[in-house]
């Protein structure tokens, strides 16, 4: 029993986290990790581990982003057990899948909380317009890593010391943006 501990442990990335409020009021940025998404329960037959990571940078208060660090590696993982296979999975269209569900389910709950919302920005104001969250995610796959975010959050690899930018803020001023 214990030699098969061993062995799943060896499987899975080592990873660490750390988190920092800033100058803000409250912390408003969520993480999620999910080593071994897919092999854990999955009902259809994913022959390798998918790694889940995701940052979640809240804007204007902390519901959208725990929102998305509770719901969005459970999105991921039922889009791709979705495509029956890991080789079958065509992580562009799937990540693309992922947010856009991950934004309707937000803005149907938001709609739903507001009555019962106990948040500091109060769901019931004309600011909560701008209430919402960026996110980055990173797949880890044996053979890829997938990263997609909206917003301005970021993800970057570092090997021997140097930084490999993994994504591209989306900024209101960006030429494709203003489409």
């Amino acid at each position: 029993m214990n030699k098969k501990f061993v062995e799943d442990e060896k499987e899975r990335p080592k990873f660490g986290m750390a988190s920092g409020c800033g100058s803000r009021r409250d912390m408003e940025d969520a993480v999620s990790i999910h080593p071994s998404l897919c092999k854990q329960s999955s009902q259809v037959q994913i022959s390798s581990d998918i790694h889940f990571f995701g940052v979640f940078d809240g804007h204007g208060c902390t519901h959208v982003a725990m929102k998305c660090r509770d719901r969005f590696h459970e999105i991921v993982k039922k889009e791709v057990e979705a495509c029956g296979s890991l080789k079958a999975v065509e992580w562009k269209n799937t990540m693309e899948r992922s947010f856009e569900r991950m934004d309707e389910e937000v803005r149907e709950w938001t709609v739903n909380a507001k009555e019962s919302s106990t948040c500091r920005c109060e769901l019931r104001t004309p600011q909560c317009d701008a209430v919402g969250s960026t996110a980055v995610v990173a797949i880890i796959t044996p053979d890829n890593i997938i990263v997609a975010n909206c917003g301005d959050s970021r993800a970057v690899l570092c090997r021997n010391g140097a930084a490999f930018p993994l994504s591209d803020d989306h900024k209101p001023d960006r030429p494709d943006e203003l489409l």
